[in-house]
């Protein structure tokens, strides 16, 4: 005779996969939420931004951007972008240098360098961000810590996450080693 399950013992949960996270999107499921993210397999919804934040965001992507112009016509710098980093992740980090020219989401083998702005959730960031973007292979991935007014630079992935770590201070130049000869100025990030 067999013997009921516990009902605990029985339950199982459902980790959603990226794939399943860009249909709710397509499907307009998530319409009503300002911002998502997919961190293996949970949907999480992000704070507003502080217009420091949002400042930090915009000035150092328009920066990026400027100088690939002419160093790297071929690669694209977006704000704010969904990317598929594993089959159960889809961060969209604050900034994305990548060569993707497709309109879904976008592939995490082709982003060169994420970017996240910080404050409140700088553990996050500096934690379950860094080794998802490490597994991924992305080459380089900086922290802005607005609150500690610094920069902190992952590089050389791996799977024990990235081997390379340092910080700039704000107010020096940062220059990225995924990207030969792309250095931005950080002083506007003082104010």
């Amino acid at each position: 005779m067999n013997a009921p399950a516990l009902l605990a013992e029985a339950h199982q949960g459902h980790r959603l996969r990226a794939s399943d996270f860009e249909v709710l999107h397509e499907g307009g499921a998530l319409q009503d939420v300002r911002k998502a993210e997919l961190i293996d397999g949970d949907i999480y919804t992000m704070s507003p931004q502080t217009t420091r934040h949002g400042v930090a965001k915009t000035e150092l992507g328009f920066q990026i951007r400027s100088h690939l112009k002419t160093l790297r016509p071929d690669l694209i710098t977006i704000i704010a972008v969904s990317v598929v980093v594993a089959d159960d992740s889809v961060p969209e980090p604050d900034i994305v240098v990548s060569s993707y020219k497709g309109s879904r989401f976008m592939p995490g083998d082709t982003v060169l360098l994420a970017v996240e702005v910080a404050s409140s959730i700088l553990a996050v960031d500096l934690g379950r961000k860094a080794a998802l973007y490490a597994a991924a292979g992305i080459p380089e991935y900086w922290v802005v810590d607005l609150d500690a007014a610094r920069m902190v630079i992952h590089a050389q992935p791996g799977a024990e996450g990235y081997g390379v770590k340092s910080e700039v201070a704000f107010g020096s130049d940062l220059i990225s080693i995924a990207i030969p000869g792309l250095s931005v100025e950080t002083g506007f990030l003082l104010a």
